[in-house]
């Protein structure tokens, strides 16, 4: 019996046994890390909870043991300006040090903050770094991870950090031959990569991809094989739920542990577990999916909306494409914004084309999200001209206020005092994406409590079997 649940879609574990499907990674990494010196920093691209920092995690176990690997997370907190950064970077190295036995004796103090940025920056890379890395033998090399570059760009933008920040690492390459710099991003950042010289060769960038079916079955099946298995069915709808998504695989299959551990003789996960679960997944989604759908370009909204229509007529049928051009023409996007959305969204993972050129989501999740999250006030017209469905709407909205107000004045309708509530009256739901929600959902989950269930949630049999 496992000790913990292995499935972590937010904190991914360093066990490398619990890591699957980056071996084209791994080897791109090899390849620009082991006999190079590197001037630029190497890129790990992808959306959220596609594995960066799993990736980063595993960095040590992909190159040999010349290297030490320093993952520095950045947050806010550690970025709040120049001189913050480098103090904190400083302090993560001193305690790489210490954790390889390299002696630490000889390192200059570390500054307190105050000192002036141009003074702290000749400080780190001369001072403090000449002597870190003599420290760790001349035969050694220090792999520093950044992750979470995005979070510079932040702090660029909000004036915490100089814009030239990004070039004064690769300063820090250009002056030591035994540091190398591998950065994770978000990968709505990619464009503002290419404005520096120092993270703009395409080349050294490697975007992660969601895994193949071989390496998704691997995570669903190998993590619990000795505890549980799953029918063939409820792999078959865990894959059409996720798709090759790693954190939508690690949600669904920690939350079915979760809902298993209330009944630990059963042996076999069955489809039905999965319904059981399925509003906490739902709700896990939105973790992943809030950031796309606030950065999509009104073009990709609407053509989400239409791939949403035709999948609520037939789940199981991708769209043609011919069939998306004529249905564009409600929403008034010609053929060219059509086809520049859909790259889009494919880019994004979003959507799949099949080789015939039919269009359908990439996972009955992210769909589903959409179905259950999204209004139409999100895909109004980009033209700001209303169509005739809705002038005719507004128009009946406001007879019917003029007819209401005339049914008033004649005392048609009773007071405020007088009137009775409709107890028969149907009561209105949203869905409420928040990690609050989910992990009240998962605190059921462990105590064998019911999962409510969302009126707005479609039901998995329909949308995503």
């Amino acid at each position: 019996m496992l000790e913990q649940n292995p499935y972590h879609p937010l904190s991914p574990p360093d066990d490398p046994t619990l890591f699957y499907g980056r071996q084209q990674a791994a080897a791109f990494l090899r390849q620009h890390l082991v006999g190079a010196h590197n001037r630029e920093l190497i890129v790990i691209s992808g959306r959220i909870g596609m594995g960066k920092t799993a990736l980063l995690n595993q960095v040590a176990y992909f190159v040999d043991e010349r290297y030490i690997s320093l993952h520095f997370q950045l947050t806010s907190a550690s970025v709040q300006d120049t001189a913050s950064l480098l103090i904190n970077l400083a302090e993560a190295i001193v305690a790489c040090m210490e954790a390889v036995g390299a002696s630490t004796y000889r390192l200059p103090p570390i500054p307190e903050p105050g000192l002036e940025d141009v003074d702290l920056r000749h400080w780190f890379v001369h001072d403090f770094l000449d002597v870190a890395l003599t420290a760790i033998r001349r035969d050694r090399f220090l792999l520093l991870l950044l992750d979470d570059l995005q979070v510079l760009f932040k702090a660029m933008d909000d004036g915490q950090i100089t814009g030239e920040f990004i070039d004064y690492l690769g300063e820090l390459l250009d002056q030591h031959d035994r540091l190398d710099i591998v950065a994770a991003i978000d990968g709505a950042y990619e464009k503002r990569l290419l404005n520096y010289a120092r993270t703009g060769n395409i080349n050294l960038h490697y975007r992660l991809q969601p895994f193949d079916e071989a390496a998704a079955r691997q995570l669903i099946i190998e993590p619990v094989e000795n505890v549980y298995q799953y029918t063939d069915e409820t792999i078959a709808k865990i894959l059409s739920l996720c798709g090759g998504y790693p954190f939508l695989l690690h949600s669904v299959c920690r939350l079915i542990y979760r809902y298993r551990e209330n009944s630990p003789g059963v042996r076999f996960i069955t489809p039905d577990m999965i319904d059981a679960v399925y509003t906490a997944v739902l709700e896990e989604t939105g973790e992943v999916m809030e950031d796309f759908w606030q950065q999509a370009t009104p073009n990709m909204k609407h053509v989400l909306h239409l791939l949403l229509e035709f999948r609520h007529q037939n789940p199981d049928s991708p769209v043609p494409l011919a069939t998306l051009k004529s249905a564009a023409r409600r929403v008034k996007l010609n053929e060219t914004q059509l086809l520049s959305a859909l790259r889009q969204l494919e880019y994004e993972y979003i959507v799949t084309a099949s080789m015939d050129g039919d269009y359908a989501f990439s996972t009955g999740l992210e769909a589903d999200w959409f179905a259950a999250g999204q209004t139409e006030a999100d895909t109004d017209s980009k033209t700001g001209t209303p169509d005739i469905a809705r002038i005719a709407a507004g128009i009946a909205v406001i007879a019917a206020v003029i007819v209401m107000g005339l049914l008033m004045a004649f005392g048609v309708f009773a007071t405020d005092e007088e009137a009775e509530p409709d107890e028969n009256a149907p009561p209105t739901a949203t869905l409420d994406l928040d990690i609050g929600a989910t992990r009240q959902a998962e605190d059921n989950l462990a105590t064998g409590e019911a999962i409510p269930s969302s009126t707005t949630t479609p039901s998995p049999t329909n949308t995503a079997s």
